[in-house]
C-alpha cells in the first residue's frame, strides 16, 4: 500500500482508524493492568488483615476446598439423557481441574 496513491479521504480515514485503534489498546492494557494491581492490593490486605488468625484462614480455605469438591460431585452425578452428556463432560473435567 502506497500512501501517495491514496486519495485525501483515504489518508484521513486511516489516521483516524490508526488512532483509535491504538487508543482502544492502550486504554484496554490500563485497565488489564489496574484490575490486576487492584486485585494484588485487595489479596494481600485480606490476607494480611488485623485479628485474622492463621487457623481460621486455613479453615476458611480449607471449607472452600471442600464446597468445590461437592460441586465436582455434585456435576459428576449430572446424567443427562443423549448427547448432552459430551457437552457436561467438559464442565466436570474444569471443576476437577479447579480442585486438584
Amino acid at each position: 500500500m502506497n500512501l501517495q496513491n491514496l486519495s485525501i479521504k483515504r489518508k484521513l480515514m486511516l489516521i483516524t482508524m490508526l488512532t483509535s485503534s491504538l487508543a482502544l489498546v492502550l486504554s484496554s492494557v490500563s485497565f488489564l493492568i489496574y484490575d490486576l494491581m487492584s486485585f494484588r492490593r485487595q489479596l494481600s490486605q485480606d490476607l494480611l488483615a488485623p485479628g485474622v488468625k492463621r487457623t481460621q484462614l486455613e479453615q476458611q480455605v480449607s471449607g472452600l476446598a471442600r464446597q468445590e469438591q461437592l460441586d465436582v460431585n455434585r456435576a459428576q452425578g449430572i446424567t443427562p439423557p443423549g448427547p448432552l452428556r459430551d457437552e457436561h463432560q467438559a464442565v466436570i473435567q474444569a471443576l476437577q481441574y479447579r480442585v486438584s
